[in-house]
């Protein structure tokens, strides 16, 4: 689903990384321009944009904001099972008031990255792929497209939330977490090429071809995710009776399932349906 662009507080434009401003001088990246030109299929232009791209997916799963951002989303479904779930967030550093709602706690939840950003890291294209792929994933977990979401009570939200406290359902969380971020990773690069393809006589006749294309890669990204559920599932459980979840080992499982994901993706052929 789409999210309200004012739960996302962080600054628009603000990159700390300028690796994919340079792209267009790799070679690998001209295999990705090729690749568009001559009509190849998500496969082939997924493989190729990770292959093009990987010293960024070292920089992501290296960078202290993405981690915090994900420390932070692991937090919330134990944070939900608590007796005082408002209280536990407060405590976690989320702005919420006693009776939050989805569009709070998510608003919440960003401005707390952004405060982490702000006092401990620097603004980068990494944190913001984490921080919205979070919100998102939180979103639809707590009633998908409901048109009342963001105005069903506290206690709602909370029950729903509390359910991805286990190692069965926090796979699911973490499926769709992932098949969202490495989506976006691409999207990111492939977004300031993609553009030159539209139009007669090239790879996309119009913006409906071009839109078809993202939905497809998206669909692609999140079967590719699929490889992450019972690592996440054990890792969860694992983690959580070994001492808890801390941001060092948040950022060893952002590591191991991005890792996973990417280098499914870089295989370039099925990973299967959704």
């Amino acid at each position: 689903m789409q999210i309200n662009p004012d739960i996302l507080t962080y600054s628009e434009g603000v990159m700390g990384h300028n690796f994919h401003r340079n792209l267009p001088l790799y070679p690998k990246w001209k295999k990705v321009i090729r690749l568009l030109e001559e009509g190849a299929g998500i496969p082939e232009i997924a493989a190729a944009t990770i292959d093009a791209s990987r010293e960024g997916v070292e920089e992501l799963i290296k960078d202290r904001c993405s981690i915090y951002a994900l420390w932070l989303l692991t937090q919330i479904p134990s944070a939900a099972s608590s007796e005082d779930f408002p209280q536990r967030l407060q405590q976690l550093n989320l702005p919420v008031s006693e009776d939050p709602n989805l569009f709070d706690i998510m608003g919440a939840f960003s401005k707390a990255v952004d405060t982490y950003v702000e006092e401990k890291g620097e603004p980068s294209d990494f944190v913001e792929m984490v921080q919205m792929s979070a919100v998102e994933s939180l979103t639809d977990i707590a009633g998908g497209d409901s048109p009342t979401l963001f105005q069903e009570t506290t206690s709602k939200i909370q029950d729903r939330l509390k359910e991805y406290d286990s190692a069965e359902h926090f796979r699911d969380l973490a499926r769709e977490f992932f098949g969202r971020l490495v989506n976006r990773y691409m999207d990111t690069f492939l977004s300031t090429e993609l553009p030159n393809h539209v139009g007669e006589n090239k790879r996309f006749a119009n913006i409906s071809e071009y839109t078809q294309f993202s939905e497809s890669l998206y669909a692609y990204s999140r079967s590719a995710s699929r490889k992450v559920e019972e690592f996440a599932g054990n890792w969860y459980s694992r983690t959580r009776f070994n001492g808890g979840i801390t941001e060092k080992k948040a950022g060893d499982f952002l590591q191991e399932a991005m890792t996973m994901v990417t280098t499914e993706l870089e295989r370039g052929g099925p990973v299967g349906e959704d």
